[in-house]
């Protein structure tokens, strides 16, 4: 309270200060966009999720990366088994089995193209790769 004045029979009250109420409305924004912001926030499990299912993509890709260079190895060396056969076949003018190529060899030719042909899945994996990395990108720029 004031002191009354000299013409006023009735004391004044004084306004709060503006600086009280601009530091209240300050707190009260901030308090509100602190709000916004974690209600904003990606949720840290679904971060975390998608981050152990990239890692178990990635490790399960560089397993098959290195499974695929072995089987690759494994049908090169086939290869050239089959190619001394063939060659040793005309050097001694033997006739070729009816098939064509021993049961044996071929049985080995056949395992070794199911195993190329499942290891078609590190494309995909890299493809799965790719989309979960842009998807974390999308989650931790919101």
């Amino acid at each position: 309270m004031s002191t009354p004045h000299i013409d006023c029979p009735v004391p004044l009250q004084e306004p709060s200060p503006p600086i009280e109420r601009s530091i209240e409305k300050e707190f009260f924004e901030k308090y509100v966009q602190t709000e916004k912001c974690e209600d904003e926030k990606p949720p840290v499990r679904s971060v975390e999720r998608s981050t152990s299912d990239l890692d178990e993509a990635q490790s399960e890709l560089q397993f098959l990366r290195i499974e695929n260079e072995r089987l690759r190895k494994e049908v090169s060396k086939l290869n050239e088994q089959l190619k001394d056969k063939e060659r040793l076949d005309i050097e001694n003018k033997r006739e070729p089995p009816p098939n064509g190529l021993p049961s044996e060899l071929m049985d080995q030719l056949d395992s070794a193209a199911d195993r190329l042909h499942k290891l078609n899945a590190v494309k995909d994996l890299k493809l799965l790769q790719k989309e979960m990395e842009s998807a974390l990108l999308e989650i931790a720029h919101k």
